[in-house]
């Protein structure tokens, strides 16, 4: 299950058991500082998660 960052910078892969097993920046993340591509990297793989989760249910 994939999820994107609100901007499409970041796109975040999880496996069904939950795992990140894909990172992906594309044209854009330099305008982000460090401590902006952080949060939106937790975020995103966070919202991946969270689908995963509702597929187990």
């Amino acid at each position: 299950m994939s999820a994107a960052s609100a901007d499409r910078c970041i796109l975040a892969t999880i496996d069904m058991r939950g795992r990140l097993v894909g990172l992906r920046f594309s044209p854009g993340i330099e305008q982000l500082t460090y401590d902006e591509i952080a949060e939106q990297v937790l975020a995103t793989v966070r919202q991946a998660a969270e689908q995963v989760s509702r597929l187990d249910r």
